[in-house]
């Protein structure tokens, strides 16, 4: 079924979570990594309603919770999360005989998320918006996910690149260039960061952001939200919100976004380059996870084309190591 069709029942969902009666049918907004997001207007009001493509761990939903409430309490601005009953997520019955996992966020009018370059305006409000997040000092015992810690997905390099070889020729021209970078940027996705921890969003950068109708950044897509360090978040960060259309690191950029971080607190000291691991871990491995699905038979061609497209767009911003040490030596003299 097209995303642009629902899969499940507009008043199934609203009668699940309390929404009052819809107005028409939910209308297709988005596909992002983690899920399709629609707008369902009720008489209640307008919700962002989102079909995660994984259903999540329900252990990680209670801390996600407290963590999206303790921050709206900071002054992030941030979607009111929607419960039904106790619950964020419930699988709602699809009209294919399915189920779906589905949540529900109240609607935020925007016109769309920042686009870079970004005016130093909005990066030092990024900072700000950054700094009091990690100002909950929420800390957790359980270490991050694999996904954060190191390059684990998908085997060497060159063998993703034989396996494309004879299907994917322009996706090979991007890769070989660049080989030797990706296995130097294996080696610092190694250097994992080390407890203690606290929750973190995980995924701070302007694409998971939107502009309100009074010009205010607003953070959504809180799903990856659980354990990391302010240092490895900030550094993510950085390379996000702090870099131009082609990925070259802008240094009034930076000194903004770490000003306005300072503005609401300390600015944790680097670790080196290490600091970068979780970036790069985050975009290595995310890399690998789609150069396997373009191969993979198992999913349709629109999957497969979607996901050669995302590895194209991962491979143009790949971090070099002279943009990360430029973003390191600005943020040491800047402490």
């Amino acid at each position: 079924m097209s995303d642009s069709v629902a899969r499940w029942r507009a008043a199934d969902v609203a009668s699940t979570f309390g929404l009052g009666e819809p107005v028409g049918e939910a209308r297709f907004i988005a596909r992002g990594a983690m899920g399709v997001l629609w707008r369902l207007n009720s008489a209640s009001g307008s919700w962002a309603v989102k079909e995660l493509f994984d259903p999540p761990e329900a252990e990680g939903l209670a801390p996600e919770s407290r963590f999206v409430d303790a921050a709206r309490d900071m002054g992030v601005a941030s979607p009111p999360l929607v419960r039904a009953g106790d619950r964020l997520v419930v699988d709602m019955p699809t009209v294919d005989g399915a189920a779906s996992p589905i949540r529900v966020y109240g609607w935020i009018d925007n016109v769309g998320s920042p686009k870079p370059p970004l005016p130093v305006e909005r990066c030092r409000e990024a900072g700000m918006l950054l700094g009091r997040l990690h100002r909950t000092g929420i800390t957790v015992d359980r270490e991050p996910d694999d996904w954060y810690m190191s390059r684990n997905v998908g085997g060497p390099w060159l063998e993703r690149i034989d396996a494309l070889e004879h299907r994917r020729p322009e996706l090979v021209a991007m890769l070989r260039p660049v080989i030797d970078d990706l296995v130097s940027l294996d080696d610092l996705a190694a250097q994992a960061p080390r407890p203690p921890w606290m929750m973190c969003h995980r995924d701070f950068d302007p694409t998971n952001t939107l502009i309100d109708t009074n010009d205010r950044l607003v953070l959504v897509d809180w799903e990856n939200a659980g354990s990391l360090t302010a240092e490895a978040e900030l550094a993510y960060s950085l390379l996000g919100w702090c870099v131009d259309r082609h990925s070259e690191v802008v240094p009034a950029a930076v000194h903004s976004f770490l000003a306005g971080y300072a503005d609401e607190g300390v600015v944790p000291a680097p670790r080196g380059l290490g600091s970068f691991s979780v970036a790069l871990a985050a975009r290595l491995n995310f890399l690998a996870l789609m150069l396997a699905r373009v191969v993979n038979d198992d999913v349709s061609r629109e999957e497969q084309d979607r996901a050669e497209r995302n590895a194209q767009e991962v491979i143009e911003g790949l971090p070099r190591a002279a943009m990360l040490r430029d973003t390191l030596d600005m943020w040491e003299q800047l402490l």
